[in-house]
């Protein structure tokens, strides 16, 4: 049938598809609750591919319907039917030819997706029991049936034999509803007469054992157009802007266009009041719950389906809360601006502590999102002001014991400088690591007699002393600051000019990104026995030039310590008295201490105790680098003991034995695609006096730190053949990979995407060229054994078949 169908093109439906697509989707009525509102949904669009669209599954022997689809994360990867939307688009577009008047009149415009392969331009959902192991239902036979259809038109699901002969499956309005399946994976046609979104409701029937098994699942199908994600508004209006504290008020949100389905969720600040499902683009609160002070309110529109609409917030309502007969509560006394050496006199007005209550004063710098620090207690604060008050945001808090019962709104804080700001910016823009020197320049202002330059630094908090044992901080020259840090993360320098103690000026805030360096410890077991050798390798990454290494158990004891290479490595014969106890690596460079721990276990288990362990690897490799997995087992192993070596891979839940693996040792070679990959060991004794002993599993960590993977996959082979002949494509992997599974991808010339090719699997792909294969690209990419795509897809090679 499909070579019988006259295609319509894109063009000459566009006007009627515009005007058709509707997107419909049922949702769950939910009542007014406390608390945020649900989570939106997004649904995985699955267009263009392969999909086993209906699939069966047996989750620990529970029957399940889901999907199966040839997505970059993998050949065949599982979607919930519900996570998912089928887009039929305007590439299967058409007109219904004669004698398939079933589907709709001849000449009438449909959209179907074709039982054979449609080259990658087109969705090409089908069936699938495979993932049901042989066996595991009475003689493999499964029962699809289609209960429901709920859509803007028919739908007819259906295969072809020779000319004219046409097996119906499903059909939304006659009784076609049930066909019956054995272990197998099937494609059919898949005709819809309407654009919009179709919903069907889909059971699949086993036998178990003669006792009846079924489930049950929705698929949804979204035919033509998508929908357009929306962009939403929201607005609030309250009953008041002020009441007093426990009095009601009535809020009101609106969301724009009022079409959309979600839920409205009311918040003071940052915490939420309740929500409620949007009626009409309305919904509505009424709460009791506002706590004492000027609160900032606001409605945020969280969408059911994030597909269709886009969040909103609406602008803050002020909503002033008092005691009963009371004031607002509010801080007063604070001056628009002020001079370094001003005094600030603040005052909490409004409510009064009572038993067991006290008030706090917060400050902040100006658009932070924190809740802030403390600056002071009492109704009452007095400060002195300096430069480096200047851009802070204060406000009052009433506490009762330790919670918030009420505060006031944020005011600005403002200090003029006396004289010329300073400046301060980066020398240079290389990467920083803690224990490096970096150095910022200074300009702006000249010091003049009685001043002194100091550097500070804060991560959200006031400004400190950047001195401040944490770090090394030097004037080299009148225009330079040179700084030594222990600190990561991102942090704020700026210099201050001081005078009579002081802050007269202070420049703007320099943001500084400063990296971990990493510390990486090879060899270290997870237990050792009483009287076992600990050793232990270190590499520092980056390197720390001019430092000098030590190791420490307790911290204030110094083990072994030097500059050359051999400070790095570390020997003790472990006792009891180890156990529990933590030795200390430490990186000194001038006043600047890193400092990295290890927690020690030691057992003083009977000898004849079999002990199978891991040593420890290290916290993370670089693509390229040795990954050493030693085994440590103790008592040693004997002639006729087996070691059994395995790995599984993330996301998938069976081990895999472990190619080439044997002994207490093996290396690997890491690279990105080892990510996740945990490692265990299994020993089985000889003389079968116990039972086989399994080490606990080590996890492998590959992090290039965003480098591209060293592995880049390419297809070799002749690549121009006659019709009939067989064609050979092999995939090359630069630097080599550990991986032995492949995926082959071919892409017709007209198509939007390569499509996977079934059963194309291994490094070389050989098949029979055929003349509408003639410019037909074909690529691979390496493949985890759970099916994720490890490497490429390479570069294509386009196929020349003449006839």
């Amino acid at each position: 049938m499909t070579s019988a169908l006259i295609r319509r093109s894109a063009a000459c439906l566009a006007t009627a598809m515009v005007a058709t697509t509707v997107i419909t989707l049922q949702s769950t009525p939910a009542l007014a609750a406390d608390g945020p509102a649900p989570e939106p949904r997004e649904y995985r669009v699955l267009q263009d591919l392969h999909t086993d669209a209906v699939s069966t599954f047996l989750d620990e022997e529970t029957l399940n319907l889901g999907s199966k689809a040839d997505v970059p994360e993998g050949t065949g990867t599982r979607f919930a039917a519900d996570e998912v939307w089928f887009h039929v688009d305007d590439d299967s577009a058409t007109t219904v030819p004669e004698g398939f008047e079933f589907i709709a009149p001849e000449g009438a415009s449909v959209w179907l997706t074709p039982e054979s392969n449609p080259g990658g331009d087109q969705l090409w959902p089908g069936f699938s029991t495979e993932s049901v192991p042989a066996g595991a239902v009475d003689d493999d036979r499964t029962t699809f049936t289609l209960n429901e259809v709920e859509g803007p038109g028919d739908l007819e699901v259906f295969t072809t034999g020779g000319p004219g002969s046409v097996n119906r499956l499903w059909s939304s309005d006659e009784d076609f509803r049930s066909f019956e399946v054995g272990r197998t994976h099937m494609h059919a046609n898949w005709a819809f007469t309407e654009a919009g979104t179709y919903r069907l409701s889909v059971e699949a029937e086993v036998f178990r054992s003669g006792e009846p098994v079924s489930t049950s699942a929705t698929y949804t199908f979204v035919v033509g157009d998508l929908p357009e994600t929306v962009a939403t508004g929201a607005t609030l209006t309250s009953s008041a802007t002020e009441i007093a504290l426990g009095e009601s008020v009535d809020l009101t949100a609106s969301v724009t266009p009022a079409s959309v389905e979600g839920y409205l969720e009311f918040r003071a600040g940052d915490a939420v009041l309740g929500h409620e499902p949007v009626a009409a683009g309305e919904a509505s609160l009424t709460t009791d719950a506002l706590g004492l002070g000027n609160q900032s309110v606001t409605a945020r529109f969280v969408p059911e389906t994030t597909n269709l609409a886009e969040a909103s917030t609406s602008d803050p309502v002020a909503i002033a809360v008092t005691e009963p007969g009371g004031e607002p509560f509010r801080v007063e006394g604070l001056a628009s601006s002020y001079q370094p050496g001003d005094e600030l006199v603040a005052e909490a007005v409004g409510v009064s502590a009572g038993e067991g209550q006290s008030f706090r004063w917060v400050v902040r710098p100006v658009g932070a999102t924190s809740s802030g620090y403390a600056a002071g207690t009492g109704p009452r604060l007095v400060k002195a002001m300096s430069a480096s008050d200047d851009g802070y945001e204060l406000k009052a808090q009433l506490l009762t014991g330790t919670s918030v019962e009420a505060e006031t709104a944020w005011q600005p804080l403002a200090v003029e400088p006396l004289g010329e700001v300073p400046s301060l910016t980066r020398v240079n823009d290389e990467t920083i690591y803690a224990g490096d020197t970096f150095a910022f320049r200074l300009s702006g202002r000249e010091v003049a007699e009685g001043e002194t330059l100091e550097l500070v630094r804060r991560s959200g908090s006031p400004w400190f002393d950047a001195a401040d044992g944490l770090s090394d901080v030097t004037f080299p020259e009148p225009d330079r600051v040179a700084v030594t840090t222990t600190l990561t993360g991102e942090t704020e320098y700026a210099v201050r000019v001081v005078r009579d103690g002081l802050a007269v000026a202070q420049s703007a805030p320099v943001t500084t990104e400063i990296n971990e360096r990493e510390v990486l410890f090879e060899g270290l077991r997870s237990l050792y026995r009483e009287g076992a050798t600990l050793q232990v390798d270190t590499t520092v990454h980056p390197e720390l030039e001019d430092a000098t290494y030590s190791w420490r158990m307790p911290y204030d004891t110094v083990l072994k310590e030097g500059s050359a290479p051999e400070a790095l490595s570390f020997e003790r014969t472990m006792t009891m008295a180890d156990d529990g106890q933590t030795l200390y690596f430490v990186m000194t460079r001038g006043d600047v201490t890193i400092s990295e721990a290890i927690q020690l276990r030691v057992t003083d288990a009977p000898a004849e105790e079999q002990i199978l362990a891991f040593a420890d690897l290290a916290d993370h490799y670089h693509q390229g680098s040795p990954i050493d997995f030693s085994l440590v087992a103790d008592p040693p192993i004997g002639e006729g003991d087996t070691i059994d070596w395995e790995w599984r891979w993330p996301g998938a839940q069976e081990w895999d034995s472990l190619p080439d693996a044997s002994g207490l040792e093996h290396t690997l070679v890491a690279e990105q695609a080892l990510d996740g990959v945990e490692v265990r060991a299994t020993l089985t004794l000889g003389d079968d006096a116990a039972s086989p002993i399994t080490a606990d599993p080590v996890t492998v960590y590959v992090d290039d730190h965003g480098a591209a993977p060293r592995q880049t996959v390419t297809v070799t082979g002749e690549t121009e053949y006659a019709a009939g002949d067989t064609a050979t494509l092999s995939a090359e992997v630069e630097t080599g990979t550990v991986l032995t599974g492949y995926q082959w991808y071919e892409r017709a010339p007209d198509a939007g995407e390569a499509v996977p090719v079934p059963g194309a699997t291994g490094p070389e792909y050989a098949f029979a060229t055929s003349a509408e294969q003639d410019g037909h690209e074909f690529s691979v990419a390496v493949v985890t054994p759970s099916g994720e795509i490890a490497y490429g897809p390479s570069d294509p090679v386009t196929l020349t078949v003449t006839r």
